[in-house]
């Protein structure tokens, strides 16, 4: 009984290779790979990237709008504003935590994490 299982598995899947095989090579607008990527244009805009949508007036307001020029006084290449941290940590009165665009963790979180680490290892502050 498995044998016969086996062999209608193995036909069918014959028969399946050999249809999309078919579709491929009848497509007459396939364009040969060239192994070229197209490159989107990534060039920073001057635009805080946003993570999360804006849900309420307060968190609209502390996000810039599309094309508008921002003077943050951080890198908005490194850092964003988005949802406040679980200890509070509220930039400059906007409702929102500083965060790091690579890992999306609190500034101020970090910087406390990094100084209770130099203090256990007796090194203290810098």
């Amino acid at each position: 009984m498995l044998g016969d299982a086996a062999e209608v598995l193995a036909r069918t899947l014959t028969t399946a290779a050999a249809e999309v095989s078919k579709a491929c090579q009848d497509n007459a607008e396939a364009e040969t790979y060239n192994r070229i990527t197209d490159i989107a244009d990534n060039t920073y805009n001057g635009n805080t990237p946003q993570r999360e949508k804006a849900s309420d007036a307060h968190t609209a307001r502390a996000m810039p709008q599309a094309g508008a020029q921002v003077d943050a006084p951080y890198d908005p290449t490194h850092y964003y504003l988005g949802k406040l941290c679980p200890l509070g940590h509220d930039y400059q009165g906007t409702g929102q935590s500083l965060r790091r665009i690579t890992k999306g963790d609190c500034r101020r979180c970090m910087s406390r994490t990094v100084r209770r680490a130099r203090k256990r290892q007796g090194g203290g502050l810098r």
